[in-house]
């Protein structure tokens, strides 16, 4: 499926800011199965004056669906007079499943400024390093993994400086893990990261390391709600993974605002259910806030997990993502509706004044 990416590149306010160089960007995504997705390298340039000082670009690029976006890599060619280039930002929306991916920089692309690089790799939310907010800090790729000594031969992550994928260590060789859910099915478990060594290696040295393929799951259910706007200019995205053999969830949860003042608390809840449209499993009701983008932490996301018995996992055939602007109403409804026994439709007719509704 062709896809197309709206690509806004904002150049900063510094002295000297804008560059006549030409552009370059590669798209880097990642499917479900964790199979790694590239657009392939595209110049930038619809004008003449592209990238001029405080100027905002927009570009469209077509290419083949690449999943949620993990990272970018942007880079220009230090031709023409003007060379020099500090970049704020990079915006992303996959206009296809309305997913909006920010990429911060606020560096030089400039052989004579900052690094002396005219490349950068930049990653969601965070700049150097794309990164999982939750209460405690999770390390890239949202498994909650935190460096350890302590840890058995077998219980070694090893995580790509270039583009934050994850592999599990076993028998020499490394095996990518796909999700938090095939960490689980391997027998570890991420809720416990001290017992998991965890490092991060370059490019070469994981060349060094011989590939097995991914890690593999007993079979799994995959649900996202995509990131859907709650309306305000407040987005909430809630994706995962359901482990069948294991009865393993593994998800997380974005929570974000694109208002410079106006804050706001939401919600995530998922229900799972068979093909009766009973509810099988329903997780608990998970409550996020963030700021406004000039006041303080304006995009979060945060990394849970849930366990469902094995016999049940087996009898879901749907799953239904509420996204909630008013929680507690929401809250009051939920109750009722658990006390009333009625089947899930009941339920998302009730919310859909307070929450948007996702099915699969």
């Amino acid at each position: 499926m062709t896809v197309t990416y709206r690509v806004t590149v904002v150049t900063g306010t510094e002295d000297g800011s804008g560059t006549d160089a030409n552009v370059y960007i590669t798209l880097l995504g990642e499917k479900p199965d964790g199979t790694a997705t590239s657009s392939g390298e595209r110049e930038l340039a619809n004008s003449a004056d592209n990238f001029e000082w405080g100027q905002v670009d927009v570009f469209n690029l077509e290419t083949d669906d690449l999943g949620p976006l993990t990272s970018l890599v942007i880079r220009h060619n230090n031709a023409n007079g003007r060379p020099g280039w500090y970049l704020d930002r990079i915006i992303a929306e996959d206009e296809t499943h309305h997913s909006r991916y920010v990429f911060p920089c606020n560096r030089w692309l400039a052989r004579d400024e900052d690094d002396g690089q005219i490349v950068r790799t930049l990653y969601e939310q965070g700049g150097e390093r794309r990164q999982v907010r939750q209460a405690a800090s999770i390390p890239p790729s949202g498994l909650g993994l935190s460096k350890s000594s302590n840890a058995s031969p077998g219980r070694e992550v090893i995580t790509s400086d270039v583009d934050g994928a994850a592999y599990l260590i076993k028998d020499g060789q490394r095996h990518r893990i796909a999700s938090p859910v095939s960490l689980m099915a391997a027998g570890l478990d991420p809720r416990e990261p001290d017992s998991i060594t965890h490092r991060t290696l370059s490019a070469a040295q994981l060349e060094q390391i011989p590939m097995a393929g991914v890690l593999p799951v007993s079979g799994s259910r995959q649900f996202d709600s995509g990131l859907v706007h709650l309306g305000a200019n407040h987005w909430m995205r809630t994706w995962g993974s359901l482990d069948l053999g294991s009865g393993q969830i593994a998800a997380q949860t974005r929570t974000a605002t694109f208002t410079w003042f106006g804050g706001y608390h939401g919600a995530t809840y998922v229900i799972f259910s068979d093909r009766n449209d009973a509810p099988v499993h329903k997780t608990g009701f998970y409550r996020y806030g963030v700021d406004g983008t000039w006041i303080g932490l304006s995009d979060r996301t945060d990394a849970w997990w849930e366990t469902v018995s094995a016999a049940d996992a087996r009898r879901i055939t749907n799953h239904t993502i509420f996204l909630v602007w008013a929680p507690d109403s929401f809250q009051t409804m939920l109750d009722r509706w658990v006390d009333s026994g009625q089947k899930v439709a009941a339920l998302v007719a009730q919310a859909a004044a307070i929450a948007a509704v996702v099915s699969g």
